[in-house]
């Protein structure tokens, strides 16, 4: 699992990167790679429990935010399968604190895995 941080000003195309990786993750032959964008402000309310452990993911699907209800078994298999690309927008939250926590579940998500 490798992590990437881009923090970029505001509206230097952020969104737009993410975007753009999720669609060329779906084009590509042969790839069995699945994409998933969340919003980090989402992931912080619902899982401010299971943020620092980095096991936010399936409680984060679980509660159908961001337009994913009924998706969770789609999403889980990826996961577990490790071929679940997540893309998080908006890491850039306004709590200081929030954004450490976000970014220390998805370090430890990334370190530890499935």
């Amino acid at each position: 699992v490798r992590t990437t941080w881009d923090g970029g000003e505001t509206a230097s195309g952020k969104t737009q990167l993410l975007r753009r990786l999720a669609a060329e993750a779906c084009r590509s032959d042969g790839c069995d790679i699945v994409p998933l964008t969340v919003e980090a402000l989402d992931v912080v309310e619902v899982c401010p429990d299971n943020l620092e452990q980095g096991d936010f993911l399936i409680p984060y699907l679980e509660s159908g935010r961001g337009g994913l209800r009924g998706s969770l078994p789609f999403f889980a298999q990826a996961f577990y399968a490790r071929r679940l690309l997540l893309l998080v927008d908006g890491v850039d939250i306004p709590l200081p604190q929030d954004r450490q926590r976000l970014l220390h579940g998805l370090g430890r998500l990334a370190q530890v895995g499935v």
